[in-house]
């Protein structure tokens, strides 16, 4: 883990989500959780050589198995929103948890099983619906329910440090899972953090920035908005509608941007595409 501001440390080399430790007056909190077994055991020696006081809270950014599934290795107290809570109680059932690390990374799960099949997965303990505030002594956690990337997913600000942990509705470089998305909660989130007072993002997934990518990704998922709005009024075919979109798309910075995994990025934008126009017609959008 590397040192990003006074008080945290984040590991942005694992095959999962970005995890961080914030080091406080009152002990260590973990943001997110590692994967593999090897990581795991890697994140437990990088906690001990920053700190070597317990882990006081786990505070997951969404109920996803790579936020979440190994966090009650390192501390009993998991703090989620609410909505996470029947999430992990779908990872708790070792069979779903196994279909989809299988599904995801076939040749971790293969050399790995073993230690996947004795998994136990904990379920939150102290849960909010809408903001949270940890008093740590020397620094504040602010945590804020986002949804936009799944109806669990929050964002954690560290005022102190200027440092926001923006979950996955943010990935740097990389094209967000919009599989659970609302857009709408999405792009009003992206602008909140724009706006925020943050100087450091640390996104889900992805490497440490400021704020220039975000404004890319922001811009891109309007621009895809405004676009099928405008078409789905002229087209009564959704077919008919994505070329026209994905070939104004492909001048975009985001264009460019990793595809979420196994996909491309034309099929995952006409994918979006599709939800865009079903959240419109549900009026959600």
């Amino acid at each position: 883990m590397r040192q990003i501001s006074p008080h945290i440390y984040v590991e942005t080399g694992y095959i999962g989500s970005n995890v961080g430790c914030i080091k406080t007056a009152r002990g260590k909190v973990m943001v997110d959780c590692p994967v593999l077994p090897g990581e795991i055991e890697n994140l437990k020696m990088e906690l001990i050589r920053i700190d070597n006081r317990d882990v006081v809270y786990s505070i997951i950014t969404d109920h996803h198995y790579d936020h979440s599934y190994s966090t009650y290795l390192f501390c009993k107290h998991v703090v989620s929103h609410r909505s996470a809570y029947k999430g992990m109680q779908y990872l708790q059932n070792l069979n779903n948890l196994l279909n989809l690390i299988e599904h995801d990374l076939p040749a971790e799960y293969a050399e790995n099983r073993n230690f996947f099949l004795n998994m136990n997965v904990g379920l939150p303990e102290i849960m909010f619906h809408h903001e949270l505030t940890l008093n740590m002594g020397d620094c504040t956690l602010e945590l804020k329910h986002r949804g936009g990337h799944s109806a669990a997913t929050i964002s954690i600000y560290v005022p102190e440090d200027k440092v926001l942990f923006t979950g996955d509705n943010f990935e740097n470089l990389n094209y967000p899972f919009t599989g659970e998305a609302r857009f709408a909660s999405l792009i009003h989130t992206l602008i909140d953090f724009e706006s925020s007072e943050a100087e450091i993002l640390v996104p889900g997934h992805g490497e440490i920035c400021g704020k220039e990518p975000l404004r890319q990704l922001r811009g891109f998922l309007e621009f895809m908005c405004e676009k099928i709005k405008g078409l789905k009024k002229k087209e009564g075919d959704i077919n008919r509608i994505i070329p026209k979109i994905l070939e104004q798309a492909s001048t975009h910075e985001v264009y460019k941007w990793k595809a979420p995994p196994r996909m491309k990025m034309d099929e995952q934008l006409a994918q979006d595409l599709k939800r865009m126009w079903d959240q419109i017609d549900k009026g959600l959008l």
